[in-house]
């Protein structure tokens, strides 16, 4: 509680505020942003995965940057990813 609390407290200082209601505490596992942190670490929310394996083949240059941009944000998960992204930019 005493982090918690310091947390709340550098908030305020910085002259942002909380919502009560919208916060969570103590929670063993949560889901933020397309994400899920739990006791482990930050993971890729599960519901992200298949969406992203099953994507359609793009057509064109439009289709291909959401793809591109969700690619993005899971690649912190994936050790290739480093090796795939720059070929999907190119094509950009």
């Amino acid at each position: 509680m005493q982090h918690v609390t310091a947390v709340c407290n550098n908030i305020r200082e910085a002259g942002f505020y909380e919502n009560p209601k919208r916060c969570i505490f103590f929670a063993e596992r949560f889901q933020i942003l397309g994400h899920m942190i739990d006791q482990d670490g930050v993971h890729p929310a599960p519901e992200k995965i298949p969406s992203v394996m099953d994507w359609a083949k793009h057509k064109n240059q439009k289709e291909l940057q959401p793809f591109c941009g969700i690619v993005n944000i899971i690649s912190q998960f994936f050790h290739y990813a480093a090796t795939v992204t720059p070929t999907l930019t190119e094509l950009t």
